[in-house]
């Protein structure tokens, strides 16, 4: 809203707390007491003003400032993120002592691209896009801006290998399943419990956003990921305290 949107506001208000007074006041008296208001209102606003302005302009060096955490180190030529060094990034509960974006950049070197912004406070923020050029992996990390580091408050990733669950192999895979044991199948099995009745899976799928984690098991007959015979997909999320859980089952059988 201008200036000149809202003096007649003021002036309103003003006109409506003088005409409330007991006692009658004068016509000169009203116009001394507008001035005044008005006086102080655009001494105020200034005032205002220029403290948001050094506000922002704190915040956009701030903001710009984030390259001076990453500079010296490059781009890795490898996409080196498994689900192991993933979960080895610090979250705390106090965002201070929490992993910063030069410890992950000297790690696994500059992220493929950066994003930049601010939250509802005004604290710059900024999220680091680590990808694999050939497929589905990926981190997201999400750093903010305290007492000048970038710390980590949020991250995610999809798809990245764990050594948990294995690949099965030509020589190592059986394809156990029949439409009977998936309809049967138990809900609330952990992943652990699957994988020791029925063997390593022809492929996963698998995503945590903080504490969120889901995690797909997939078994096809003929132990291809893009065969479309009979398959059999088991997801699993962490919705309680007890850790993964079978969720959901589905099974395809064409013969």
């Amino acid at each position: 809203m201008t200036k000149r949107e809202q003096d007649p506001i003021i002036i309103d208000g003003i006109d409506e707390a003088i005409k409330d007074l007991d006692n009658p006041v004068s016509k000169i008296w009203k116009f001394v007491i507008r001035i005044v208001a008005l006086m102080l209102f655009i001494i105020i606003g200034y005032l205002l003003g220029g403290m948001n302005q050094k506000g922002d302009k704190a915040w956009s060096i701030q903001r710009a400032d984030y390259a001076s955490h990453i500079k010296g180190f490059k781009k890795k030529e490898v996409f080196d993120w498994t689900v192991a060094n993933y979960r080895d990034l610090k979250v705390a509960e106090d965002y201070a002592d929490s992993t910063s974006l030069e410890a992950v950049t000297k790690q696994h070197g500059r992220a493929d691209n950066y994003d930049t912004s601010e939250d509802y406070q005004g604290r710059s923020i900024v999220v680091a896009h680590y990808s694999h050029p050939e497929d589905y992996r990926k981190v997201d990390l999400y750093f903010m801006a305290i007492e000048g580091t970038y710390r980590l408050y949020q991250k995610s990733y999809t798809n990245l290998k764990d050594d948990t669950y294995p690949i099965a192999t030509a020589e190592n895979f059986s394809f156990k399943w029949t439409k009977e044991k998936v309809d049967n199948l138990s809900l609330n099995q952990t992943p652990k419990e699957i994988l020791a009745q029925y063997g390593p899976v022809t492929d996963i799928f698998q995503t945590e956003f903080n504490e969120f984690h889901q995690l797909t098991l997939f078994y096809q007959e003929d132990n291809d990921p893009t065969s479309t015979i009979n398959s059999v997909s088991l997801t699993f999320t962490n919705t309680d305290d007890k850790g993964l859980r079978l969720v959901t089952k589905d099974g395809v059988f064409r013969d």
